[in-house]
């Protein structure tokens, strides 16, 4: 294990989000299946799916399609229009869709085989970066979860 995946995993369990037994993670397999269609992903986000993609756990809200099966939905849907807006901007990068919030609020990452990539979301004509990185964009997913885990504690 790397250490920005190492770190990451301790932060986690560290944080009282969750507990290890509900790391769940996709196989190696199921990643190579999602390359094989939609190009090379970054190797930080096989990383974060291999440790936590495939089933539900507290960290992502209920509202996000994050996990494998509802990834590979999402792509299959919406990839092809982001994929053409790319194109037609002339901006030479593979696209694919990392989370969906009810179906909706795309965040993507480039699947040029990179090892880690920025998260973009595509809220309106224009794309813009919300994270310089996956691992940030997993920080910020850690930062948001301990928020809700304060506001349930503050309303018992």
């Amino acid at each position: 294990m790397n250490d920005k995946l190492n770190n990451f995993k301790k932060k986690l369990l560290s944080s009282g989000i969750l507990q290890e037994d509900q790391l769940v993670g996709c196989s190696s397999k199921e990643l190579i299946q999602l390359e094989e269609k939609y190009g090379k992903l970054p190797t930080s986000y096989k990383q974060v799916m291999k440790l936590l993609g495939k089933r539900p756990c507290p960290l992502i809200g209920r509202e996000f399609d994050f996990y494998i099966d509802d990834i590979k939905d999402i792509n299959k849907e919406y990839r092809p229009i982001f994929q053409e807006e790319l194109d037609e901007k002339n901006i030479p990068k593979k696209i694919f869709i990392i989370a969906a919030r009810y179906g909706d609020f795309h965040h993507f990452i480039w699947a040029n085989g990179e090892d880690d990539s920025p998260v973009f979301t595509w809220p309106d004509e224009e794309f813009r970066e919300v994270a310089p990185s996956i691992w940030d964009w997993m920080e910020y997913w850690i930062i948001d979860a301990q928020e809700q885990i304060k506001l349930r504690e503050k309303y018992k």
